[in-house]
């Protein structure tokens, strides 16, 4: 008799374990999701950082990058993109997008979003109240905006689409460069970097090299000292590519 309740135990067992097995879209889309939400916490630390203007957040944002950097696909920079930035401004959200190949579809068994749940609530308790809220959306800040076009520079990169990369940091560096006061010092940096890094897998480093000596005038003035730092170093690699040792050693002397 025990033996019976035992053997119906197991079965039960099994076809419970049957019923809750997701199928590798979904995992795939879960796992994308949980990533989604890793920058959409990103996003909250660069804001916070403009609003208490202390830069303590956006380096804690900046240090998730090489472990953010291993889970980054289009699929999760178009939700990433769409989240941000298709409220307040289209616009950008349609020109970040293009870099990108086409987002996976939604799995049929993925569950709801909590963002469409939540939307779809409020829209049936308070129709007229949603209305007016979704009219007036808070533009986003210049700071997340370079965030976006930082990671999806670094993904272009690694999936070596290396012409639509220099596209992206021209198009990211145009940007920084005509806001009157700037970014912040070490998302400044970091888009230099990668700048540098796109010209340079796509044989335009000399094309680079008067962007890069006007922005460490700029960073010279704001005193941007990580600004500083990183574009000394990528100025003195440009000058050492072209054996141009007399600029190099003037840069060094003035640095």
């Amino acid at each position: 008799m025990s033996k019976d309740v035992e053997m119906k135990d197991a079965e039960g067992e099994g076809g419970k374990n049957e019923e809750v097995k997701k199928s590798p879209e979904l995992v795939k889309y879960e796992a994308n999701m949980a990533t989604v939400e890793d920058i959409k916490t990103n996003l909250k630390l660069v804001e916070r950082t403009l609003s208490s203007a202390e830069d303590r957040f956006l380096t804690r944002v900046l240090r998730t990058i090489p472990s953010l950097r291993k889970r980054l696909n289009d699929t999760v920079l178009h939700r990433a993109i769409d989240l941000h930035l298709a409220p307040a401004a289209p616009a950008d959200r349609d020109a970040l997008s293009a870099f990108l190949e086409p987002a996976d579809p939604v799995p049929k068994d993925a569950p709801a979003e909590p963002e469409a749940a939540a939307a779809a609530a409020v829209t049936a308790a308070a129709p007229a109240d949603a209305a007016a809220a979704s009219a007036t959306p808070a533009k986003p800040s210049a700071e997340g905006r370079l965030y976006l076009h930082l990671l999806v520079l670094i993904r272009l990169l690694d999936a070596g689409k290396l012409t639509k990369a220099l596209a992206c940091s021209q198009r990211a560096l145009a940007e920084l460069h005509a806001l009157p006061r700037g970014v912040r010092d070490g998302l400044a940096s970091k888009l230099y970097f990668y700048h540098a890094r796109a010209a340079e897998v796509n044989g335009q480093l000399a094309d680079a090299r008067p962007t890069l000596l006007a922005a460490l005038r700029s960073a010279t003035l704001r005193r941007q000292e990580e600004s500083q730092a990183t574009l000394v170093n990528l100025l003195l690699r440009n000058y050492l590519h072209f054996n141009m040792y007399d600029q190099a050693d003037k840069l060094v002397s003035k640095s």
